[in-house]
């Protein structure tokens, strides 16, 4: 459905874009620097945080709408990442330096799609394909429990042992 929405209204489609891609890394961010518990006011800060910097790079993004695509291609491959990494339990890669290296390059693969005006189109449809499983699949985690976001927070280093899936 994003797909078609993007090919009919593309401004939409280009500050959406931009907008998780900015919001996805501060709250990357606050995971990674906050210290649990969290009381309910920091909590709504992080949220607001994470939503003005959205909406400030998604505005900024209809200016140049050349370098967001590279910003979406980019999302799609850490995006993938993150799922190919996901396929084992404890991680494809075991160390913490093998799977940022990975991360890292699966990103620069994506955003090099989009160099190209001979790929950058079919890199963005298999990059927003990409962003938007993983929103969906992130959307489901947090109303199902499942585990996936304690998992991806291993894969960044935060949990020294992977999550348990006892309760699937």
């Amino acid at each position: 459905m994003w797909t078609c929405i993007s090919l009919t209204i593309l401004r939409l489609y280009v500050f959406a874009s931009a907008a998780y891609l900015s919001s996805l890394a501060v709250t990357v961010l606050i995971v990674y620097l906050m210290n649990p518990p969290v009381s309910d006011a920091v909590q709504g800060a992080f949220f607001v945080a994470a939503a003005v910097t959205g909406l400030i790079f998604g505005g900024l993004s209809l200016v140049f709408a050349d370098i967001t695509d590279g910003l979406g291609c980019l999302l799609g491959g850490f995006c993938l990442s993150m799922w190919l990494l996901s396929l084992k339990e404890g991680s494809i890669i075991a160390s913490t330096g093998g799977r940022a290296i990975f991360i890292g390059c699966m990103s620069a693969a994506g955003y090099a799609l989009a160099w190209s005006h001979y790929t950058r189109n079919y890199g963005l449809i298999a990059s927003i394909s990409f962003s938007g499983a993983t929103i969906a699949m992130l959307g489901v985690d947090c109303f199902s429990g499942a585990g996936w976001k304690e998992f991806w927070l291993y894969i960044w280093s935060e949990y020294q042992h992977p999550p348990r899936y006892d309760h699937c």
